[in-house]
């Protein structure tokens, strides 16, 4: 379950008010991880709203990687908005 926008609209405000990163992922319980990627979130995107999209449609995902052979699966998953490893653990569960 992703961490409530609260805890990291609070952690990213920690950081950038001055606190470290590691002390921000300690006061808020959460991954040094999870600090560094909302804060690339943020940069990237001006919100900490969570990114995630579900890989449900596989057989669209499997058409789309038969219209395109030269996609590498890093492409497909930006092409869908997930994660390279969501959508890689998608498809090896098909297997």
């Amino acid at each position: 379950m992703p961490t409530p926008i609260e805890t990291r609209e609070a952690a990213v405000a920690f950081v950038k008010q001055g606190g470290s990163q590691s002390e921000a992922a300690r006061r808020f319980r959460v991954s040094r991880r999870s600090i560094y990627s909302w804060l690339a979130l943020h940069k990237a995107t001006g919100s900490l709203k969570p990114r995630r999209v579900a890989v449900d449609d596989i057989d669209e995902i499997k058409r789309f990687r038969a219209d395109n052979p030269d996609m590498s699966l890093a492409d497909v998953a930006r092409h869908f908005g997930c994660k390279y490893q969501s959508l890689w653990w998608r498809l090896s569960q098909q297997l």
